[in-house]
């Protein structure tokens, strides 16, 4: 019975992604920097999508990303600790942590 309940729930879940996925194609694009014109093959390239939300202050962003000779469990460590993504990515120049909570440490 759990491996069913686990997966109803994933099955669910993933049909979610499916469907909000489908609906991004409809999106406006907004950044493409090394993604579709790969100009730099060894660098990290990237395209972003976003969808205002109506009645909300915000939107939806959509991101694909490219990072060469990374295996997915990399990129994962690269991007997830805050601390070493402040040092990296140019973006985030005038980024600070203001909190920590346990639940995201």
């Amino acid at each position: 019975k759990i491996q069913e309940m686990d997966c109803t729930t994933t099955e669910a879940a993933m049909q979610t992604f499916l469907n909000y996925e489908a609906d991004s194609v409809n999106w406006s694009p907004t950044h493409n920097h090394n993604f579709d014109q790969r100009a730099d093959p060894t660098a990290i390239g990237y395209k972003t999508w976003t969808q205002p939300r109506p009645n909300v202050l915000g939107a939806d962003y959509k991101l694909e990303m490219i990072f060469p000779g990374l295996n997915p469990e990399q990129v994962f460590d690269v991007v997830s600790n805050l601390e070493e993504r402040l040092k990296w990515e140019s973006r985030w120049n005038n980024s600070r942590i203001i909190d920590k909570t346990e639940e995201y440490q």
